[in-house]
């Protein structure tokens, strides 16, 4: 996670638990999370994302065998699959080179 309101999120999780781990928890200020390399993993890897969808993952595997390489998240944003409401914390997670 790189934000902690994230785990509201996580299914199954109860308001309760997630105000539990927000206090004994903490995400180091320079913290970077594991990124996803768009332009070489492939599908399985991406849909381990929770804010890539099958559709996605399929949609940028395709894109990749036309075009070699999705350039940057303006490239990937005009993708119709794409989640609009979590497009700005699925970037925080990819690598484009």
């Amino acid at each position: 996670f790189v934000d902690m309101g994230q785990l509201h999120e996580v299914y199954g999780l109860s308001d309760t638990f997630i105000s539990s781990i927000i206090r004994h928890s903490y995400i180091q200020q320079n913290f970077t999370p594991r990124k996803i390399r768009i332009n070489h993993d492939e599908k399985g890897k991406l849909i381990s994302h929770p804010y890539i969808s099958e559709k996605l993952a399929e949609d940028i595997i395709r894109f990749r065998e036309i075009n070699r390489t999705i350039e940057s998240e303006k490239v990937l944003a005009t993708f119709k699959s794409v989640d609009n409401r979590n497009f700005e914390k699925l970037i925080l997670y990819l690598d484009f080179q």
